[in-house]
């Protein structure tokens, strides 16, 4: 491995970006960069069919590496980077534009080509896993530019027709050896190494830094102190400006979830490559930057580091430890990845169409939550990149095709602050069969097209979900001193050294801070002397996964039910800081009136179970529907219903739905029973009215046949006609049935553990994965005076085997093999607590079940039970007094 110095640039004081405005910074001295003139970009992901040997040429179009491409560079002279004043909140032109072209290019055949698009059969085909084949060059493989042909982009990208089956790997062993490397001045401790050979040589674009090596930087120092201690990226030394940083989270989640998110960004990315408007074009990838945070290095799947170490963001052997004594804080590889892989593991490239993407992925060595890799994301890595729009998406949510683009394209409206977009349930028919993940899906529908098309309207949405969401960069930043949505959003996050508070005000703190998303929308629309507001672009979608499973869906909704209620009360509390902005009088008005909704609602939430044991007990002590149901059956449910609410007070005081799932199971089922029957008993009681009245009656007349029906026709009806009004109703038919057996357990199971468990401030538990420890960087001065580092590192020869092996390791692994590590001490702590449940549910059972067959029986063996009792009583008694003569006799 050749590790290779990092020199220090010359360093002056110029104003950057940061939570709180403008501060002051070193620069770098950056290097100059070719760019060539873009023409045509073709449609991309899923076109043709992958059984096709090669892709169907469009009918007028030359090849790409024959056609109208100027390959002459515009070439820039080294220059040092100015200071810049903000840019304006509009996208900005760069580069040469299709007026631009250079001599000799047909326009005709420009025109014709863009105009060519696949049949909608071709576009509708699936993608299959590729087979592997050798990676040998000419023959029998894939038909590579020559050596030196491709060294940019903008000359075209060819459609991506079908993944690339090129990819082969074979085993090897990772060893390593100790090079010594020149510190720069600086101290801040960066490498580079060449990619390896065999990616290289299945790529289109393999000449040139950006495109060979992939850059290392061992970070010593907290996000905020990045910039100040003379941290770069490879973006700002390329000259490159930024108009989209998109930030990934991930925590340990496994390779279908990574791939799927990363599969969806690049064929967004590709969506603005195929623009040649409001400044974007074939090179529209150098003005965007994925970065990808993974809380904790040992947290990490460790398939997840095998994919990303096929696509060239990763390289193992490269990380250390720590620099001259100081501990690494988050490990930082900068590549751009010219391979992504589907979440069927197979695998695309430039050479199919792909387009370049640069990446940086930030490995941060402690787990220390979510809200720390987005600190790590806007306090470190943007007030260098500068972008003007910041995405933020989760691992496992999967962008659609042109939601990116669509939600970007918000942004034109100078007052949008903040902008998102629908999130969907992933949903096939073993989905709809699942009453759980068919009724969140019906949830998320109703949500987005009733909930966030009102708000959007208002100008404030309460929620602008942070698995897909996207905001303008210089409205989170501060504008005053600690004030601004940065500064309050980042508050959440516990650091050493901070101050505590009183219990009190600390759980709340801590609940209202699982829901950070929510503060975030909120500090946006009060920030002070601003008058942003917040979008919500309906036809801008991303797919997500929902849980499945009852443990998984009960968690998940503690943290959503405990941090939206803490959320509400704070947006509600803080509204009047609206007054204090530049909004429109009209608009304080309706933030006012929309914080008066938000009580009612939230008032209405607060008394969920008490409405629904409330029309529960009317129900079944109508006198319309005694002759329905009989009164044995009535007793039944009347005993049913409270026992189910002793015992899920009981199994979640304390108890993690793991180890209770067959009781939060049952709970589901009975309340789903008692739910329906309660909606027959309802239509039967409605039925009986109009028959006794002979007729429904009027609107006005409360307990008339009318009012039932308009009371009931306005919920569901509202439902239906929203659905339809947005153009998207199918979840009414296939979902919402679901929902309405689900709901009673919404209002009551998920309720009553949400609150049971307002302590628990977590975002759940997952296994952990062992991490090796790493090399450390050891500083020295050798003869010449000169401070070197000793490093280790990873001999070329086994980084070439090791990412040889990778592929074949992805290729036979299977999610549902993988066995899932629970810490020892966690699943003997859930066993106690179990047996603790089972045996304080065992006791308080039997005596219900004694007194309900004691009192609901007749008064003759109420009356002898009684005297039985007293017998018995005596009886013990009598044991008792015979123990002491017998005692005293025995002295």
């Amino acid at each position: 491995m050749v590790a290779q110095e990092i020199t220090p640039p010359p360093r002056r004081n110029v104003p950057v970006p940061t939570t709180r405005g403008y501060a002051r910074g070193p620069t770098v001295s950056l290097a100059s960069q070719a760019s060539y003139a873009g023409a045509g970009i073709y449609d991309g992901f899923s076109q043709h069919s992958p059984d096709s040997p090669i892709a169907p040429s469009p009918p007028s179009m030359a090849y790409p590496e024959t056609s109208y491409v100027s390959r002459e560079p515009m070439s820039a002279p080294a220059v040092e980077q100015p200071e810049r004043p903000p840019r304006a909140a509009r996208a900005v032109t760069f580069g040469r534009q299709p007026d631009q072209r250079s001599p000799g290019v047909d326009s005709t055949s420009v025109a014709d080509s863009l105009a060519w698009r696949p049949s909608r059969e071709e576009a509708r085909a699936s993608v299959k896993f590729a087979p592997s084949y050798d990676l040998a060059p000419a023959e029998g493989g894939l038909s590579r530019p020559s050596p030196g042909y491709r060294t940019e982009t903008s000359e075209s990208l060819a459609p991506l027709s079908t993944p690339y089956e090129g990819l082969a790997r074979s085993g090897g062993t990772v060893r390593k050896r100790q090079r010594t490397v020149k510190l720069p001045s600086s101290g801040n401790f960066s490498i580079k190494e060449r990619l390896p050979e065999g990616y290289l040589k299945n790529v289109a674009y393999n000449k040139g830094d950006d495109f060979e090596t992939i850059k290392y930087t061992a970070c010593t120092c907290d996000p905020d102190e990045f910039l100040r201690e003379g941290y770069t990226l490879r973006a700002a030394e390329n000259q490159r400006d930024t108009e989209i940083a998109i930030v990934v989270t991930m925590y340990n989640e496994g390779v279908e979830e990574l791939t799927r998110t990363l599969f969806g960004l690049f064929q967004n990315i590709q969506t603005f490559c195929q623009k040649n408007k409001r400044g974007w074009g074939a090179d529209g990838w150098k003005k965007i930057v994925v970065v990808l945070v993974s809380d904790g290095r040992k947290k990490v799947n460790p398939q997840v580091l095998l994919a990303l170490q096929t696509m060239g963001i990763y390289l193992p052997g490269m990380d250390q430890q720590s620099v001259n004594g100081k501990p690494t804080t988050a490990h930082i590889f900068e590549s751009t990845s010219q391979l992504v892989l589907d979440p069927q593991l197979s695998s695309w490239t430039t050479t199919s169409g792909v387009p370049p993407v640069q990446f940086i992925f930030c490995l941060k060595e402690q787990n220390k939550k979510k809200i720390n890799s987005h600190r790590w994301f806007f306090n470190a890595f943007c007030p260098i990149l500068r972008p003007e729009v910041t995405f933020l998406v989760d691992v496992g949510t999967r962008p659609l095709q042109n939601s990116i683009w669509k939600l970007w394209k918000a942004f034109e409206d100078p007052h949008v602050g903040g902008a998102c977009g629908e999130i969907r349930v992933g949903m096939t028919w073993r989905g709809i069969l699942n009453p759980l993940v068919a009724s969140q899906n019906f949830e998320y529908k109703i949500s987005n097209s009733l909930d966030k098309a009102l708000e959007s309207v208002c100008g404030y949405i309460g929620v602008l979900p942070g698995a897909f969401s996207a905001y303008r960069y210089t409205a989170l930043l501060e504008n005053m001193p600690n004030r601004g949505p940065l500064a309050s959003y980042f508050k959440g996050e516990h650091r050493e050294g901070d101050v505590q508070s009183s219990s009190g005000t600390q759980i709340f703190a801590a609940n209202l801070y699982l829901a950070e998303d929510r503060i975030l929308a909120l500090e946006l629309v009060a920030k002070p002397s601003s008058s942003w507001v917040l979008k919500y672009v309906a036809n801008s979608a991303a797919e997500t996964d929902v849980p499945d499973s009852v443990p998984e869906f009960i968690a998940q909704r503690r943290r959503w039910l405990n941090g939206s209620f803490f959320a509400q009360m704070y947006a509600i509390a803080n509204i009047g800081r609206t007054l204090r902005t530049n909004h429109t009088p009209q608009r304080k008005l309706v933030f006012l009136l929309q914080a008066i909704y938000q009580i009612v609602s939230l008032a209405f939430n607060w008394f969920g179970p008490a409405q629904f044991a409330i029309i529960f007990y009317f129900l079944f002590s109508s006198n319309q529907v005694a002759s329905f149901i009989p009164f044995a059956v009535a007793q039944v449910f009347f005993l049913i219903y409270p026992t189910l609410l002793c015992l899920l007070f009981i199994a979640s005081l304390g108890n993690r739905p793991q180890a209770s799932k067959k009781i939060y199971t049952t709970s589901m089922a009975f309340f789903a029973a008692i739910g329906l029957t309660m909606l027959v008993l309802l239509v039967y009681k409605v039925f009986k009215i109009i028959q006794a009245n002979k007729g429904l009656g009027h609107v006005s007349e409360i307990g008339s046949g009318m009012s039932y029906v308009v009371g009931l026709g306005a919920t569901y009806g509202t439902y239906l006609l929203g659905s339809l009004l947005q153009g998207d109703a199918w979840h009414m038919f296939h979902s919402s049935i679901q929902y309405m057996l689900m709901l009673p357990s919404y209002i009551n199971v998920l309720q009553i553990y949400a609150f049971c468990n307002l302590h628990d401030v977590s975002w759940g538990t997952k296994g952990d994965n062992e991490g090796s420890d790493l090399p450390t960087v050891r500083v020295v001065q050798n003869a010449d005076g000169a401070v070197v580092a000793d490093i280790h590192v990873v001999e070329r020869k086994d980084l070439e085997a090791a990412w040889s092996s990778g592929i074949e390791e992805l290729r036979h692994f299977n999610a549902s093999d993988v066995v899932k590590h629970v810490d020892p001490r966690l699943a003997q702590e859930d066993a106690y607590k179990a047996f603790r449940t089972n045996l304080l549910l065992g006791w308080l059972g039997s005596n219900m079940v004694l007194f309900g067959v004691i009192t609901q029986t007749s008064n003759n063996l109420a009356d002898k039970y009684i005297v039985y009792l007293l017998f018995a009583t005596a009886g013990l008694a009598a044991i008792r007094i015979l123990g002491v003569v017998l005692y005293q006799l025995s002295r």
